[in-house]
């Protein structure tokens, strides 16, 4: 996907999303986790993350999101119209699907969508459930005993997560 396009994806994601403030870090934080889990749903917008103090986090997301929703929302918003950019409807179906199953679960729960994601990812890093367990316990020890709740969503609607 080209360069120029992705933040363009980004921008429609994050308006299907309602999401149109990052302006402090629980916000910031619940952004990245939506579009993580968002991917692990099955709709790759191809951004890439890593380990890191709150979990999944994509350097590049931070940067881009930035962009469509603060320094250059007038200039993306200009593009969108301009060029008629709108998602298909499945692509509109799929987004709504992720809401209905996972987005209703986190409404606005910043330390959840935070966990979910966690799990997730930590099961993608470690070869066993064990392991990740352990890692969700010492770096979110105040998240843990959300644990099961959070597998539970994992295995139910994620790709890639582990088995039960």
């Amino acid at each position: 996907m080209e360069k120029q396009v992705r933040p363009i994806l980004l921008k429609l994601t994050l308006e299907a999303l309602k999401i149109s403030d990052i302006s402090n870090l629980d916000k910031r934080k619940f952004m990245q986790k939506h579009i993580y889990l968002l991917q692990a749903f099955g709709f790759d917008l191809l951004y890439d993350f890593r380990w890191d103090l709150y979990g999944p986090y994509s350097p590049e997301l931070a940067e881009e999101a930035k962009g469509v929703l603060g320094e250059k929302k007038n200039e993306y918003d200009a593009e969108i119209k301009k060029a008629g950019f709108r998602f298909s409807e499945e692509a509109i179906s799929k987004i709504k699907d992720f809401e209905n199953k996972i987005g209703k679960k986190l409404q606005n729960d910043t330390a959840l969508a935070e966990l979910i994601a966690s799990v997730h990812f930590a099961n993608q890093i470690v070869d066993s459930d064990e392991k990740a367990r352990e890692l969700i316990n010492k770096s979110k020890p105040h998240l843990y005993d959300r644990y099961d709740e959070a597998i539970k969503i994992c295995h139910e609607y994620l790709n890639g997560s582990p088995q039960a």
